[in-house]
């Protein structure tokens, strides 16, 4: 999860969801009649009730694992908008892949908001309808922005006066009013604050129906763009017993191991558009459990009474996975049952021949339709589905849009430095003192006491000659003992 940090803004501050806030949520999710409400297809509010009450029970295992990464890290990862106290808006978020560059947003609810107004008044012909009619002005504004120019008169905050003091010689004073901040833009603002705060997304993805439109205005003006077209079948049970009749032609059906994630992995490539593959930005690892989402999964199945079964269909010559399907059974028949599949589209004569499976598998189990999504990418599933009778229950328009973070660029020491000042610790500390430099030997040899006394280390006082007169090296009169002689021994 996401580090949290207080949104502070002059009007509704956002952070992270905490246990105080769990009450106001449950308020929230039941009654939404009067403020705005978007959800995710499978994210009901019946579902979040649950999920809360489940939070309650064991905030503080959760808290704590929320903390590293684990498969129970965004059990419930979710952001409130408080204004004066009260919590007036929450959004529910979650990773839509393995590497968490892709979330998904699950839930927005919001109410009104109260909003500090400030307005001023004078001794001049000022009065508490001007300062309403001022404030009444500057928060139509805010609102057209967030709500078109055709719904800016219904959104226009109305200031309650709570007080105004007047100033000597005429001079205005602030007074205090409040106004009312409408539940989209309060929705907005959460929208704004989960794209500007969580890093690890790069891409974000939402699903909302084709006729809400309220839901559809605020995700485009936060720069969310159409990426597809989701419709939701549903299967009669008499339907399935139809379809279970056909015997299944599928010789080289396996069972799914983490070892055909590789497999998985590029049948979910083809299938799909370049667009939505770099959106859903899925990878080998999203195709694999480890073993402890594998027991989560199987303790919530036990629980929930359900049953899963998976497996995909291997072309030897190719030596690739041609269709892959995944059925949720539904064990005591309380929920539908549900069934995710994908076909290569190059053999799409494999759907008559995997519902006609799943079909049998149902069978044996009480009798409940099947639920099945299809995507407008897919034109022969649907055109298969509306043949055999399948019935439209949904019509979605999944939506996204990507986030660059910008990071604050530092700027090197060097950056203003010009050329001679940076150059300046090259040059010499002093004045360099010309001397004398060949290349060339000497023409005659230095006889050894010339090197002696041209050197800058003399003998001690008492190894120097006590000659009181001065003589020349080459003299006759310098004594002779005082140096060795080639002849010498």
């Amino acid at each position: 999860m996401a580090q949290s940090s207080p949104h502070n803004n002059s009007e509704i501050n956002v952070r992270l969801c905490n246990y105080r806030d769990l009450d106001d949520i449950e308020a929230l999710t039941r009654s939404t009649d009067d403020g705005f409400n978007t959800e995710s297809r499978g994210n009901p509010p019946t579902r979040v009730l649950k999920r809360v009450n489940k939070f309650r029970q064991w905030y503080a295992p959760l808290k704590l694992l929320s903390l590293f990464p684990n498969p129970l890290r965004n059990f419930f990862s979710a952001y409130v908008a408080e204004s004066r106290g009260k919590v007036r808006g929450l959004i529910q978020v979650a990773p839509f892949n393995r590497t968490r560059t892709t979330w998904r947003i699950e839930r927005i609810a919001s109410k009104a908001a109260q909003i500090p107004v400030a307005t001023s008044t004078s001794d001049k012909g000022s009065t508490a309808e001007g300062s309403a009619e001022s404030a009444r002005a500057s928060v139509g504004e805010r609102q057209k922005a967030t709500c078109g120019a055709g719904d800016a008169e219904s959104a226009i905050a109305t200031p309650v006066k709570n007080g105004s003091r007047k100033g000597k010689n005429g001079a205005a004073k602030t007074s205090d009013s409040v106004g009312v901040m409408q539940s989209a833009e309060v929705a907005s603002q959460l929208l704004r604050y989960c794209l500007t705060t969580i890093w690890e997304a790069r891409t974000w993805l939402v699903e909302v129906g084709v006729n809400d439109k309220d839901g559809m205005g605020l995700y485009r003006q936060n720069g969310f763009q159409p990426l597809a077209q989701i419709t939701y079948w549903k299967i009669t049970p008499d339907l399935l017993n139809v379809l279970a009749e056909h015997v299944a032609d599928l010789p080289n059906l396996r069972p799914v191991s983490n070892s055909d994630a590789a497999l998985l992995h590029q049948l979910d490539t083809v299938s799909m558009p370049p667009l939505v593959r770099q959106v859903f930005d899925r990878h080998v690892s999203d195709f694999k459990k480890g073993v402890v989402r594998s027991t989560i999964d199987s303790i919530t199945r036990l629980f929930r009474n359900q049953d899963q079964t998976c497996g995909y269909v291997f072309e030897p010559q190719r030596k690739a996975a041609i269709g892959h399907f995944q059925l949720q059974i539904s064990q005591d028949g309380r929920s539908p049952h549900q069934a995710h599949f994908t076909v290569h589209p190059a053999y799409t004569w494999l759907y008559p021949e995997m519902l006609s499976f799943m079909a049998r598998l149902l069978q044996n189990y009480p009798s409940q339709v099947l639920e099945i999504a299809s995507s407008d990418y897919q034109p022969e599933r649907e055109e298969y589905l509306e043949k055999i009778g399948a019935e439209r229950t949904e019509h979605n328009l999944m939506m996204s849009r990507s986030v660059w973070h910008k990071v604050r660029e530092s700027k090197p020491a060097t950056e203003g430095l010009q050329l001679s000042e940076v150059l300046q610790g090259l040059q010499p500390s002093r004045k360099p003192v010309p001397g004398r430099f060949s290349w060339l030997p000497p023409l005659h040899p230095v006889p050894p006491h010339d090197v002696s006394s041209q050197s800058d280390v003399h003998p001690p006082s008492s190894a120097r000659p006590q000659s009181s007169s001065a003589f020349p090296p080459d003299s006759d009169h310098s004594d002779s003992s005082q140096w060795p002689h080639d002849g010498a021994t």
